[in-house]
């Protein structure tokens, strides 16, 4: 039938729909998920992890930028993956994305140029992929 909008209290009868709306989907989510896991902790854990990955990521990206130095420059490679260099040429980070052969996986490396050859890291994985 609905909520008719011309009623006298059709404010309240809006935000009371809302309100068990809102109600159902949160017990829906808990559940599923668990009473632990309600969509109030699912936002909560959300917010947590997302403010940490933050934290991560500028923690790498403040070393990377102390590394290669704040002139460094960013370009692409054949197989259109990101590689940044120092402004001299001599450190780059590289991220195999696009082309991530010989191994299977998406993946980095941290290379230094030395007596004309570049000296690279391992092949740097996320954590949640395969090191393949």
């Amino acid at each position: 039938m609905g909520i008719n909008p011309n009623s006298a209290n059709y404010d309240q009868l809006v935000k009371k729909q809302i309100k068990q709306d809102r109600d159902q989907i949160s017990f829906g989510m808990g559940m599923v998920l668990g009473p632990e896991e309600g969509l109030s902790n699912i936002i909560s854990k959300g917010a947590d992890e997302a403010a940490a990955s933050a934290n991560k990521i500028q923690n790498i990206v403040t070393n990377v930028k102390g590394w290669l130095g704040d002139k460094a420059r960013m370009i692409k490679n054949a197989y259109d993956d990101t590689v940044i260099i120092s402004e001299d040429g001599t450190r780059r980070v590289r991220f195999d994305i696009n082309n991530p052969s010989p191994h299977e996986n998406p993946h980095g490396h941290v290379e230094e140029l030395i007596n004309g050859k570049w000296e690279k890291s391992g092949p740097l994985y996320p954590t949640d992929v395969p090191n393949e």
